[in-house]
């Protein structure tokens, strides 16, 4: 049994929306021009947790600016 219950995409077929059973959606945002990531968002027990992601020029992750 898949612990996934439904996943949205974008059109790029990034996943942009992941639901693991019956809890809120983790969201990604993906930046189009370089279909990198650009951020996400979930939230554990009642609490949100999101991270906008930066990019160094190297095309390497520079900075995850948790919250």
């Amino acid at each position: 049994m898949s612990p996934v219950s439904s996943t949205s995409y974008n059109s790029s077929g990034q996943a942009t929306d992941v639901t693991f059973g019956s809890t809120d959606p983790v969201h990604f945002g993906f930046d189009s021009n370089t279909g990198r990531m650009t951020q996400y968002k979930l939230t554990i027990n009642g609490s949100a947790t999101y991270g906008n992601l930066a990019w160094n020029p190297n095309g390497t992750l520079g900075a995850t600016g948790d919250h």
